[in-house]
């Protein structure tokens, strides 16, 4: 099976472009254990992430890196993001309650529909997953099986993730296009919020501006 990522551009004004990327498979399937090795060279990354909280359109002064992959059970992504470690605000808490943290997480569109898929951690690992519908806030009760490590190193944390293609709804056929979003927030004296592709504070829906 062969998977097509959409990585649609959510620009402040309206969609000024996209881009469509062929997702490459994993020979030898990463270890999940927050630690980004060789390994992940053989996947898709990207690192132009752009502020669009409280500010838009503003390149990101924090480095962070994406990294996408597949196998043939499993859907990969890693964040690397550099950092002031000392700062980084980490809890080791329940499922779902990293609110006050520093924290990365993905949107993924299976369908050409408004309806994704969230999931997240902090610098500690912390799982958390949603649904986010249209230009509603994410619905944090829904559950689904996935892993997810975290590590911190002296000039950056890390974060993997390994979704089981069984704990997704997609379209049973030889290719499928799919949509994604990365997020990084970084609380210190403000919250910022930082997205590859870019993503406006005036369209809460992070996909409606592309299927129109």
């Amino acid at each position: 099976m062969r998977f097509k990522i959409l990585l649609l551009n959510l620009l402040i004004f309206k969609m000024l472009y996209s881009n469509s990327y062929i997702l490459k498979k994993f020979e030898i399937s990463p270890i999940i254990d927050g630690r980004i090795e060789e390994i992940w060279k053989e996947s898709l990354s990207f690192d132009k992430f752009y502020e669009f909280f409280p500010k838009e359109c503003e390149i990101s002064p924090f480095e962070t890196k994406v990294f996408i992959g597949y196998d043939e059970r499993n859907f990969y992504v890693a964040f690397k993001c550099y950092d002031d470690v000392k700062s980084i605000r980490k809890t080791l808490t329940k499922r779902d309650e990293v609110s006050e943290d520093d924290i990365v997480f993905f949107v993924l569109y299976t369908y050409e529909k408004d309806e994704g898929y969230i999931f997240g951690t902090n610098a500690v690992g912390v799982q958390y997953d949603g649904i986010k519908i249209g230009r509603e806030k994410g619905d944090y009760s829904f559950d689904t099986y996935f892993e997810v490590k975290s590590f911190i190193s002296d000039s950056f944390f890390s974060s993997e993730f390994k979704i089981p293609f069984s704990s997704l709804r997609f379209e049973s056929k030889e290719k499928n296009e799919w949509r994604i979003v990365f997020v990084r927030i970084r609380p210190r004296g403000y919250v910022a919020r930082y997205s590859f592709p870019l993503i406006s504070q005036n369209n809460p829906s992070f996909l409606t501006r592309q299927l129109k």
